[in-house]
């Protein structure tokens, strides 16, 4: 047996996917009270202060001490490490190795000290979540050769496949009558919220046999949003605070996912939905465009401002747009009457709706997202790891 240790203290959902799978010849270590990474309040504060230009003249960025370890290998999330052991890094986007500041890497104490990170012998790989994060690695370290000094690699993140699912369930839920949708986030404006409030005012106005149950912190929705959306016939809210498992029988029981993301790197809400065969209505930002195929099984369309650019590296205007666009009330008035076009049309032609909700369904269960391939991919590379220790 391989034991790999844990180097991080934010266990996601999809990260303890992970973990906890009951592997053959590997098994992941991590304990509740080890705290690898500063308490949330300070990591908070840290959050905004490390932002500061100063920091990307110094070339400080997070390094995580896991010196101490007893296990094989060691596993991080986004950070390197400080270990002598082999250990793996499972990376979000490129700009996550220093804390999201995208222009450190420019400044020369910046570049040394990556170079030294990049170059040390212990770091065995760094696993891409998403295609755009392998494609753009280069793109934001390219003072320095990567594939001369590091292996990568890109394994999306494992969502478990519920076998009781089928395309039986999936043939049921297109024909009811009301086609039912479902939104995710906790965070309202970001994700699009408003957005989507403006396409329900003008589908209940229009009688569109449509429902959206919406999951989000009560808390981030403006109070002139939560007045209207409380008295919507077409809307229902919950708090963002479901189980597992309780979240899951939403996923079963909706058609269509309604993803209007302003921002994202990884979008585990779009995976986790057409796992269960959803069709996907949203914005093609970042990674969600290799989850979601335009017109195969599901629609896509731009943003009014995207906040990556060609190159899948963040626009420099990234931080004016958050101010003036990804946390206001600003609404996106082409996207909103695209949604509104997508939506009546899907509640229309109910064949289309089955057609995209199959094609998700197979995308999810037999190519690179699949669990066993996923699996497969994870005891491989960490059994080669494992070797080099």
């Amino acid at each position: 047996m391989i034991y790999v240790n844990v180097a991080t203290s934010n266990i996601r959902g999809f990260l303890k996917n992970l973990f906890d799978y009951p592997f053959q010849k590997v098994k992941f270590v991590y304990e509740k009270n080890t705290v690898y990474e500063v308490p949330k309040v300070t990591r908070k504060l840290l959050s905004k202060g490390i932002k500061l230009k100063i920091f990307d003249f110094l070339g400080i960025y997070q390094i995580v001490d896991a010196d101490h370890i007893k296990e094989d290998i060691s596993f991080s999330y986004n950070r390197f490490l400080k270990t002598k052991k082999p250990y793996i890094i499972l990376l979000e986007n490129p700009s996550a190795l220093v804390n999201y500041c995208w222009d450190r890497p420019k400044y020369r104490n910046a570049r040394r000290k990556l170079k030294n990170c990049f170059q040390d012998t212990a770091l065995y790989e760094i696993v891409c979540m998403s295609k755009a994060c392998y494609d753009s690695l280069n793109n934001l370290y390219n003072f320095i050769d990567l594939s001369d000094v590091v292996n990568i690699s890109q394994i999306y993140p494992l969502v478990l496949e519920d076998q009781s699912f089928s395309q039986q369930h999936i043939r049921v839920r297109c024909n009811v009558h009301i086609v039912e949708c479902l939104f995710v986030s906790s965070d309202y404006l970001l994700k699009g919220g408003r957005d989507i409030l403006f396409v329900f005012r003008e589908l209940e106005k229009r009688d569109v046999p449509i429902h959206l149950t919406m999951i989000t912190q009560l808390k981030s929705i403006p109070k002139e949003d939560f007045k209207e959306l409380q008295n919507m016939r077409t809307i229902s809210l919950l708090e963002f605070n479901l189980s597992k498992k309780e979240l899951d029988e939403y996923y079963k029981k909706a058609a269509v996912l309604i993803y209007p993301t302003r921002h994202d790197s990884y979008s585990l809400v779009v995976l986790e939905a057409i796992k269960y065969g959803e069709a996907v209505v949203g914005t093609d930002v970042y990674a969600i465009r290799e989850m979601v195929h335009n017109g195969e099984n599901g629609y896509l369309k731009s943003p009014m401002f995207c906040s990556w650019m060609e190159n899948g590296l963040p626009d420099r205007r990234d931080i004016r747009y958050r101010k003036k666009y990804f946390y206001t009330g600003i609404l996106d008035e082409n996207l909103i009457g695209w949604m509104i076009e997508k939506l009546i049309s899907l509640a229309q032609n109910r064949d289309e709706l089955y057609r995209m909700n199959c094609n998700s369904f197979r995308i999810s269960r037999n190519e690179d997202f699949s669990q066993k391939e996923i699996i497969d991919k994870w005891e491989a590379l960490i059994s080669k790891a494992a070797e080099k220790h």
